[in-house]
């Protein structure tokens, strides 16, 4: 059985740009470090979309509505 180096480089996300791994490159490199250095560490920082409160509400109902629907599988 041969054993990856696991100092090999993860080449970073580019921003702007379509990024993609295969799969055994993620495996191989390890999924917890893969996400340690490609995954941003900072919050991710939602805008005010102008929602009113009576709107959010309303989106929350429907949210709730999908969960129960996929569970009993509809």
């Amino acid at each position: 059985m041969k054993i990856e180096n696991q100092a090999e480089s993860i080449p970073p996300l580019k921003s702007g740009r379509l990024n993609s791994y295969s799969p055994a490159d993620i495996k191989r490199r390890g999924v917890e470090r893969f996400l340690d250095e490609v995954c941003e560490t900072d919050p991710v920082n939602i805008p005010d979309l102008g929602f009113t409160a009576e709107e959010n509400q309303r989106m929350d109902v429907i949210i709730q509505l999908e969960k129960v629907t996929s569970k009993n599988g509809l």
